[in-house]
């Protein structure tokens, strides 16, 4: 009788290995989808402010706790992140000092806010030793199906009332350039990833259905910002890639008579409001400029260059939103803040071009690229609404974490230690190599 050939306990192991790791990652995976979703979902509900902080608070306190135990084997590594300059800058000498001058002078709500902020970059510091930008990027387009598909559920008889009068959307429960912020950060995420040819066809065209829904929604809601934001980072990247996106003499030479073109101009003109006598240009911007110079005027009186009067006490203080992110960072955390959000987003908008024209595959080029073009409506539409430093809704937590991306996550090295890393698979190669005597 044959003798009975027992399999190798290193293939085993590594089987399992792999296995658990597999299973941690769509774990991992899902609790950062339902994050992204969950800070939309208070834009399509009727969710107050305390309860929304509190349920905010909890979820983040539980990812903190979740993700270092699934990656209980890095969760050195995950909390070491936490003592880098960067973060050090972003979630402690952002938020906390102002707030902390500001409690001097009775704020306590902005020292509540400071800490909800720190809480949550360090998650999205624990977050970016785990994911790299690819997986991130993913999980967003993810994020931005579903949350399309909520609010579509919700809003469903306020597109179709919009879509059939040609009247501005008002959703129920959030003002409209809220949603035209998330949707054009969403769309640019969704485009991005239908580029991925390694994505099956199927796929890559339900990306691109969402976008087109999440540009639709955008353009319904009169939401100037964003569809300038849009296509800016859609423009700024086919510029990038050294691609001409609209070629008139081919436009027209194929039926796009430049009188069409005169008549789909009148109709932009008409739905947008650019000429209207309370929204149009010769309003100041929908009102903003008159704010923007009360603003500037509020901070010079009370001394607030350099430091900042506090987080989120903007629009109490003021009695009404800035709508401008770099106005709302200088107001609370002075000039200083200003600087180091400015330079990290620059920094990080001009790394992500050079490593998508250098870049060494097609996978790397999309996503530097799909970065770039996020950035660049970012930038773009804190323009005119004032998320640049926010939490609360999906794009500003995917601002926060670009804040606390280095040239460690850019070069996906943060996910594992590659000593560690390169020492466990080759042992349990060598493992399972061996065969039984």
């Amino acid at each position: 009788e044959p003798p009975v050939r027992e399999e190798p306990l290193g293939m085993t192991s590594a089987m399992v290995a792999g296995k658990w790791k597999v299973n941690r990652e769509v774990i991992a995976d899902l609790i950062l989808t339902l994050g992204f979703v969950a800070s939309f979902i208070p834009y399509i509900s009727s969710v107050s402010t305390p309860v929304l902080i509190g349920a905010l608070s909890v979820f983040l306190a539980g990812a903190g706790i979740a993700l270092p135990i699934l990656y209980r084997n890095r969760a050195g590594l995950l909390f070491r992140r936490l003592l880098k300059p960067r973060f050090a800058v972003f979630a402690l000498l952002l938020p906390i000092g102002p707030s902390i001058v500001a409690v001097s002078m009775g704020k306590w709500e902005a020292l509540l806010y400071a800490l909800l902020m720190t809480l949550t970059l360090a998650v999205c510091q624990i977050i970016l030793g785990i994911v790299t930008l690819q997986r991130l990027l993913k999980i967003f387009s993810t994020a931005g199906i579903v949350s399309v598909l909520l609010f579509s559920l919700v809003e469903w008889h306020n597109i179709l009332y919009s879509v059939a009068s040609g009247t501005r959307l008002i959703p129920s429960h959030a003002q409209p350039n809220v949603i035209g912020f998330m949707f054009a950060g969403f769309a640019i995420a969704l485009i991005g990833s239908s580029l991925d040819r390694r994505a099956s066809l199927r796929l890559r065209a339900c990306y691109l259905f969402f976008a087109v829904a999440a540009g639709v929604v955008i353009y319904a809601a009169q939401s100037r910002a964003s569809l300038l934001a849009l296509g800016c980072g859609v423009v700024f990247a086919g510029g990038l890639l050294g691609i001409r996106v609209i070629r008139r003499r081919k436009l027209v030479g194929r039926g796009l008579s430049p009188s069409y073109v005169g008549r789909i101009g009148v109709h932009v003109e008409k739905t947008l409001h650019i000429d209207a006598r309370y929204r149009g240009i010769g309003t100041g911007l929908s009102g903003r400029v008159p704010r923007w110079n009360k603003t500037l005027s509020t901070i010079e009186s009370q001394g607030l260059w350099l430091f900042g009067g506090g987080y989120r006490t903007s629009t109490k203080e003021l009695g009404f939103s800035v709508d401008n992110g770099y106005l709302t960072i200088l107001y609370e955390e002075g000039l200083v803040g200003l600087l180091a959000v400015v330079v990290q987003i620059l920094w990080l908008w001009r790394a992500s071009a050079r490593r998508c024209i250098n870049g060494r595959d097609d996978t790397e080029k999309i996503v530097m690229l799909t970065v770039f073009a996020i950035l660049t409506a970012l930038l773009v539409n804190n323009g005119f609404d004032r998320y640049l430093f926010g939490l609360g809704n999906p794009f500003s937590l995917m601002g926060l974490l670009f804040l606390l991306t280095d040239k460690e996550v850019l070069a996906e090295r943060t996910a594992l230690l590659w000593r560690q890393a390169m020492g466990g698979i080759l042992g349990a190669k060598r493992a399972s190599l061996v065969s039984p005597r």
